[in-house]
């Protein structure tokens, strides 16, 4: 690969730098990300277990709603690294690049040359929703490099040493298991999908790669449990409170196909370059024949790529980042049908000097600016000035791990749980009448207790101390 042919990759790493950096560097966070961030640094600080995580004393000392490892994963960071917020940013840029690594990893297992590497980088990242996710601390972040991981190793294991490479897809899919849950077994559909489109293989070892996959999976799991008998009871705790609730009681939308319009509307820009690409090479050439070699290899990782998607609708419970760690199948398969526009693209820029020269400038332009926006944006906030001002002024008197009490109309403010377990080891317990040391309200008026006095105030929010 000839240093042109680097312009297009960094282009590529210039855009994921401005559609992340920012938003992932500016102060405050999507709920969960904050939440995640908060159990990964109580882990660091001795609070806590890899099976038993601990989020406040008050609201889930015993967090079961997960998997533990890509907290623990993170919270190693932040054993090693402090507690600083930049910690768990860091993190979540990370799992981007290794999954952008595994991405390209893929392309080149099934022939792609590395000259168009930065096609299925750019189409994943064109996806709104990744580069939401990456800027907020998701568990899909971990879980999607292991799924890659896990095809990677499959597709290595049809060419040579096919044991080795089935125990490593297996051992893939178990981190991803650990990190987020059941939805990474979609990724077990990969040789089905593989043997019905691409034939890849015959049906008896398609059934069998899959069986082998399994049990390795299961053969883990049955170690573990042997040897740490405490992941028994985490895993057991998880499929209790977070699998079985989320299937009978939890209710976030109103039909089960919402995720498949998610899907659609998060589509909609590949939609548009699939078409219009595919559209000006038919008119150019009138013929589309030279997309026929490609269209199995297509089609078989969207297939694999809605094996992450339709699953989803079993349950009432549904968000558009559930899907994340199926967009780089996605991507992949796109990259894939564009193969021929992409080669015409590239080989038009490299055989004009003006225009590898005007690619180097922009690349290199969006390189600098994305790093100096991210810069910039790191010393602001992103969302919730009001209440992380707040949080930052409070715990300057509020002691790390005490509990504090609140006003019940604050109770179902999670974010304000989250915020200050995360930036001041703070613990929130609704009470009528305060009883510790330390009462938060936003409505002062309604403190009669004489014994306390109003020691702070900001934004709306009032700190009240037992004299």
């Amino acid at each position: 690969m000839g240093q042109k042919s680097l312009y297009f990759f960094y282009f590529i790493g210039g855009l994921f730098l401005l559609l992340v950096g920012p938003q992932l560097f500016a102060d405050g966070m999507f709920l969960d990300g904050v939440t995640y961030a908060a159990i990964s640094n109580n882990l660091a600080e001795g609070l806590g277990s890899f099976w038993k995580l601990y989020y406040t004393a008050t609201l889930y000392p015993e967090f079961y709603e997960h998997p533990p490892l890509a907290l623990w994963l993170e919270g190693y960071l932040h054993f090693v690294f402090g507690s600083s917020i930049y910690v768990e940013r860091c993190y979540s840029f990370f799992t981007a690049i290794l999954t952008g690594f595994m991405i390209v990893l893929i392309w080149r297992q099934l022939g792609q040359a590395w000259t168009l590497a930065w096609v299925p980088l750019l189409l994943w990242l064109l996806f709104p929703k990744v580069s939401w996710s990456y800027s907020n601390n998701m568990l899909e972040n971990t879980m999607g490099v292991f799924l890659c991981a896990s095809v990677f190793f499959y597709l290595k294991s049809l060419t040579e040493r096919r044991a080795l490479y089935i125990l490593l897809a297996s051992f893939a899919l178990i981190f991803g298991f650990l990190s987020k849950g059941l939805v990474a077994f979609f990724i077990l559909s990969a040789p089905l999908w593989f043997w019905a489109i691409m034939h890849k293989e015959t049906w008896s070892r398609a059934f069998i790669d899959i069986g082998a996959i399994f049990m390795g999976f299961v053969g883990f799991l049955a170690l573990l449990f042997w040897i740490v008998p405490d992941s028994l009871n985490g895993l057991g705790m998880y499929f209790q409170f977070q699998v079985l609730h989320s299937l009978s009681d939890v209710i976030t939308v109103n039909n089960r196909f919402r995720i498949i319009k998610d899907f659609f509307n998060e589509s909609i820009i590949n939609f548009v370059i699939l078409i219009i690409g595919i559209g000006v090479f038919y008119i150019k050439s009138k013929t589309l024949l030279v997309f026929k070699p490609y269209l199995r290899t297509a089609v078989a990782f969207i297939a694999l790529g809605l094996s992450g998607v339709i699953p989803i609708m079993i349950s009432m419970k549904q968000s558009s980042y559930y899907i994340v760690p199926a967009f780089p199948f996605f991507a992949m398969g796109y990259s894939i049908l564009l193969v021929p526009v992409a080669s015409q693209v590239y080989k038009y820029i490299m055989d004009r000097e003006a225009f590898t020269r005007t690619l180097r400038i922009i690349a290199l332009s969006l390189c600098i600016g994305a790093l100096g926006f991210t810069i910039y944006k790191s010393q602001t906030f992103g969302r919730d000035e009001a209440k992380l001002t707040m949080i930052y002024q409070f715990s300057k008197s509020i002691p790390p791990r005490t509990i504090i009490d609140m006003e019940p109309e604050l109770k179902e403010d999670w974010g304000l749980h989250a915020y200050f377990m995360r930036y001041g080891s703070v613990s929130l317990d609704a009470k009528s009448f305060p009883q510790r040391t330390f009462y938060l309200c936003r409505n002062s008026e309604a403190m009669t207790d004489s014994t306390y006095l109003q020691v702070d105030e900001s934004n709306g929010y009032y700190l009240f101390k037992r004299q």
